[in-house]
């Protein structure tokens, strides 16, 4: 018998049972059950459950159904036709099948498959398609999909280098590393979120509310939010400073605001009048 959530159809809980039929008299006895009219035998069904579904090992090879509930798994391998619902992660994840409700430890690495339900993420999870709600905090890295059917959202998630991040949402403080930023693309932006090194590619929808952090860009210059200052987008310009003197921001001008760029300080020297 499978039960499927309303909230997450990738949700399910399976557990199964025995079908036995029983010839029960209605005085109690062994006699069978019939009909006056036609002395027809009525059998009285029953059922008696299996034995409970086991829990998954903590260890090791994932092949079947199992209950991972409470307990952690640590370095194991999850197959393509398994789901793992439940318990805590530790360790390196190799996932070919289906996750949902846990929470990976920190520097945990969950890799591949499919993520659904709520995940709480304190380590990083890697080349995987989401399903689900939400994933909180942690690491994303690699070549992310997001194909949730409920409005599942990434929420106050750092993403590694080149990351690439396709459909869904994305809230809160989206951060990622300045040398090698990550791209969003077919991604709505919640309201009150601030996004620092990340590439706006296409088709991202950003809300007025949104705040901008050092080393955001853009891949096209029309999705530049008109009417915003964007000097705090820039890096700072690197200098000696004089220690307890407060300095206005100096921004580095051989960045840019678009990607590919070679620089806005590369474009001024390519005037007529600078030539």
């Amino acid at each position: 018998m499978t039960a499927t959530s309303q909230a997450d159809s990738e949700v399910k809980a399976i557990t199964e049972v025995q079908i036995a039929v029983a010839m029960i008299s209605p005085s109690g006895g062994d006699a069978t059950n019939t009909t006056d009219a036609d002395d027809t035998t009525i059998p009285t069904v029953v059922s008696s459950p299996f034995p409970a579904i086991p829990n998954c090992p903590s260890t090791g090879a994932i092949n079947g159904m199992c209950n991972n509930h409470e307990q952690v798994l640590k370095n194991a391998t999850i197959g393509s036709d398994v789901s793992v619902v439940g318990g805590r992660f530790e360790g390196n994840i190799e996932n070919q099948g289906i996750v949902s409700q846990v929470t990976v430890e920190t520097n945990a690495v969950l890799k591949g498959g499919k993520l659904t339900g709520y995940i709480v993420n304190k380590g990083t999870l890697t080349d995987f398609e989401f399903v689900g709600a939400s994933v909180t905090g942690g690491i994303l890295s690699g070549a992310i999909i997001n194909n949730s059917q409920v409005n599942g959202v990434f929420i106050d998630v750092h993403l590694a280098e080149n990351t690439r991040i396709d459909g869904g949402t994305v809230q809160g403080e989206i951060s990622d590393e300045p040398e090698a930023p990550a791209i969003l693309t077919n991604v709505k932006i919640k309201s009150e979120s601030r996004l620092s090194n990340v590439i706006i590619g296409d088709n991202v929808q950003l809300p007025k509310k949104v705040m901008f952090g050092e080393g955001l860009r853009f891949t096209h210059h029309a999705d530049i939010p008109t009417g915003v200052e964007l000097i705090g987008v820039l890096p700072d310009l690197l200098t000696d400073e004089v220690e307890g003197v407060n300095y206005p921001k100096r921004a580095d001008f051989s960045a840019d605001v678009l990607e590919p760029s070679d620089g806005i300080l590369y474009a001024i020297n390519q005037l007529p009048d600078f030539k």
